[in-house]
């Protein structure tokens, strides 16, 4: 099932297929600073159809294994992308239909600051738990 986005200004429109109605929380350092908070995905089955402004789509790459892509005009931060491990997914703010989102999963637990938490029975994993669960780019390449 196809669900429709945008970036803040509307510049930039999308549309993206879930793996599931699963949002991430992840409170690793870089997260915290691109957001001002923690970052909540979707992970996705693939990269979005853009159905308006694909050209103001700007890509930093952010670490060894990931990229961060957001709005030229208004700075939304739109997707996260993990090439290495197989991973796309859209920043949960950014789609029209949020309200059948459930909280899933929280990584970077242990970096996670004292000034906010969540409730409910999900999962939460340290750093050391999520890298551990990815594996190595060694053994992605090898699949």
């Amino acid at each position: 099932m196809k669900i429709p986005g945008k970036c803040l200004c509307g510049a930039i429109q999308f549309s993206v297929v879930p793996k599931a109605f699963h949002s991430h929380g992840c409170h690793c350092s870089m997260c915290r600073r691109q957001s001002g908070s923690l970052t909540l995905t979707v992970s996705c089955q693939g990269p979005p159809e853009f159905e308006k402004g694909k050209d103001l789509l700007t890509t930093f790459k952010s670490s060894e294994w990931g990229e961060r892509c957001f709005c030229s005009t208004c700075g939304t931060n739109l997707f996260h992308n993990s090439p290495s491990f197989g991973y796309f997914g859209v920043s949960a703010g950014a789609l029209d239909e949020q309200d059948k989102l459930t909280l899933e999963q929280e990584i970077y637990i242990d970096q996670k600051p004292n000034y906010y938490s969540f409730q409910g029975d999900h999962k939460r994993l340290t750093e050391a738990e999520f890298l551990a669960s990815l594996g190595s780019n060694d053994e992605k390449e090898k699949e």
